[in-house]
């Protein structure tokens, strides 16, 4: 699906712990994951943020550290990371995206599909404390 907008959706809607998850691709032709916050921890209930993947070790959580940092607070960018994915949050905000139907129960899985460096890191860095 097209957007005349600054991105493009890439795949199939998602759902995983909760949160609707979709994948952009960016004008620098780059994949960007986002999910629909649940609120629980950003106050931002049903706001769609970029995040990087699931990370399993040590425990389950939506890897935002990229997306969080005080001087991004600063910059009215916490959460988001940068103005562009500011900007595509808002927009996919005002598309009033339904609900995914496909639920995926693995992390491992989400994090195949979304197929980003720092994803597949997160599978194999799981794969590595498997084998202790």
């Amino acid at each position: 699906m097209e957007t005349n907008l600054n991105f493009v959706f890439v795949g199939k809607k998602l759902r995983y712990s909760d949160r609707d998850i979709l994948k952009v691709k960016l004008l620098n032709g780059e994949i960007q994951p986002f999910y629909r916050s649940s609120g629980r921890n950003s106050g931002m209930p049903g706001v769609w943020l970029p995040f990087d993947g699931i990370a399993i070790i040590p425990y389950l959580w939506f890897d935002k550290e990229r997306f969080c940092h005080k001087d991004l607070r600063e910059k009215g960018l916490d959460r988001y990371g940068t103005l562009e994915l500011k900007q595509i949050s808002k927009i996919l905000g005002e598309l009033q995206i339904s609900p995914a139907k496909i639920e995926i129960k693995s992390a491992r899985l989400v994090n195949f599909y979304l197929h980003t460096a720092r994803s597949l890191l997160h599978n194999k860095n799981a794969k590595y404390f498997d084998k202790r």
